[in-house]
């Protein structure tokens, strides 16, 4: 019989991590301080104004009660699909707008409030974890690789591959919890009696999910600048040389640039840094789309970290979060590959192709502002029929 491998306690990586980087932060002080001032202009910058309006989003739905409204609308779809609740369907619609890690914090709320298993939210947070559009489409896309059309093409692969992971998972699971034993329509009407009577003012509301975000979103900017400080040491410090050198190797044995290596490597710790270091890298511009895919999945040690404490208490396995990371990753390099030998090669249009920038009026976002719209519409509505039915009882 094979023996367990011994589980290293978690004090004793932390300390052994302490004692690698004080040294650094006490040998490099200007590196360190240019470093976290890096790290706070891209909080500042990118994560801040991208995320910090859906992390409000995020609060007033849940705090609003909408994943039960919405699950007991989207049951019959969510349950085929991905096999899970339809409360699960917020997460989806949420996870897939914003970014690293509103998915995560999401997943977590509906845990403890009861409307997810810790299995449901381990296969949720699998594929609703991603990257800003935001981030995707302008800072990757438009700011990095100059073209709107490398934007898009990595945004379609990175989703493709995360829809892929969530269809996959879903078919290698069981379900996990039988229909809800009360008809549609007596669930609904429960439901929506219950999204009528939520306590608190408008104000009370708004006030508590703006703290809850502007809380999450500094723990966000804590990781990103940490993340960057020891990127930079490690560099400085000569830790990173190894593998680094290791990596110049394998890309070269894969037929690829080395000059990719160090915004792998970077890319590896944090996400924004890599995604930054390819695009400038001296490589052909297919193969400096692949890795970005790569990056742009994995994520990065400090998305990772950000999502383990989000994830914390849920019951939810870190390990197989992880494995779905890769999976990803590799899904997206083997989508963007496919898809650069059907498309011009330079993407060089600065302009998105006009089926993407549809609008439906000059003052409305879309295809988003659609489906909004409607939801908004089917609330007041439904609000205005019960509102008669109150007036006729009476």
């Amino acid at each position: 019989m094979i023996s367990p491998i011994p589980r290293v306690p978690g004090s004793l990586i932390v300390t052994l991590f302490l004692l690698l980087l004080t040294p650094l932060i006490v040998f490099y002080p200007a590196l360190s301080l240019s470093a976290a001032r890096e790290g706070l202009q891209l909080w500042l910058t990118v994560l801040l104004p991208a995320l910090f309006p859906f992390l409000v989003v995020a609060e007033l739905i849940l705090a609003l009660g909408l994943p039960r409204l919405i699950g007991a609308v989207l049951e019959p779809l969510m349950q085929p699909l991905f096999r899970l609740p339809g409360a699960a369907a917020v997460v989806v619609a949420v996870g897939f707008t914003s970014g690293f890690p509103v998915g995560a914090i999401m997943t977590a709320r509906l845990i403890q409030e009861g409307l997810l298993t810790p299995a449901e939210g381990e296969r949720l947070v699998l594929f609703t974890n991603n990257a800003s559009p935001l981030f995707m489409l302008g800072a990757v896309g438009a700011g990095m690789f100059g073209s709107s059309e490398a934007g898009l093409l990595l945004a379609a692969s990175h989703y493709m591959a995360n829809l892929l992971v969530g269809l996959i998972h879903a078919r290698l699971s069981p379900v996990s919890r039988a229909t809800a034993p009360l008809p549609f329509r007596s669930r609904l009407n429960r439901e929506w009696q219950t999204f009528l009577t939520q306590p608190g003012t408008a104000g009370e509301t708004l006030g508590r999910a703006i703290g809850k975000g502007m809380h999450n979103i500094l723990i966000i900017g804590g990781y990103t600048m940490f993340f960057v400080v020891l990127f930079r040491l490690f560099s400085a410090g000569g830790l990173l040389a190894p593998l680094l050198a290791l990596l110049e190797k394998a890309l070269s044995a894969l037929q690829c640039s080395p000059d990719l290596a160090p915004g792998l490597l970077s890319g590896a710790l944090e996400m924004s840094i890599g995604c930054q270091q390819i695009a400038v890298a001296q490589a052909p511009l297919s193969q400096r789309l692949v890795l970005t895919a790569l990056l742009l999945s994995w994520s990065g040690l400090s998305i990772l970290a950000q999502v383990a404490t989000c994830l914390a208490g849920t019951g939810v396995r870190m390990s197989r979060y992880i494995l779905a990371r890769l999976a990803q990753g590799i899904l997206s390099m083997a989508i963007v590959s496919l898809w650069l030998l059907h498309i011009p090669s330079s993407l060089a249009s600065a302009c998105i192709p006009p089926i993407f920038s549809l609008q439906t009026w000059p003052f409305w976002p879309g295809f988003t502002g659609i489906a909004y719209l409607a939801l908004a519409c089917l609330l007041l509505l439904r609000a205005g029929l019960s509102a008669r039915k109150g007036v006729t009882k009476r």
